[in-house]
């Protein structure tokens, strides 16, 4: 039980409650992101949360919310480090795109990491 709650639980991004943490049955369901379109806010004044968008979402686009605070100043083997306890390997848009950065095709057509021969 206790893990679940660890796992399940949101995050709250609110100013005036920093360390606040929530386990909401709507929000535990929402899928990570290292670039979401949604999070969860206290709405001030009240023990009521919100998930609110980002950025605009389209139809049919999946709801997505960060399970980690560092998204914006780490690279993909950071934030996968600290996705660890979550039980799942990041995939999303954002790092495949910084992974794939970091692969370079060679001359025969194969991809193989920056640096190495």
């Amino acid at each position: 039980m206790h893990n679940s709650l660890e796992v399940n639980e949101s995050r709250v991004k609110d100013k005036a409650h920093p360390a606040a943490n929530a386990c909401l049955q709507e929000v535990s369901c929402a899928n990570h992101s290292c670039d979401p379109n949604a999070e969860v806010r206290l709405e001030i004044g009240t023990t009521q949360l919100r998930l609110v968008a980002r950025r605009a979402i389209a139809s049919g686009e999946e709801v997505t919310i960060s399970y980690i605070d560092e998204n914006d100043t780490v690279g993909v083997k950071e934030r996968r480090d600290a996705l660890q306890d979550y039980g799942f390997v990041c995939g999303c848009e954002k790092c495949a795109r910084e992974e794939g950065s970091a692969v370079k095709k060679t001359a025969g057509g194969h991809k193989r990491k920056k640096g190495s021969q």
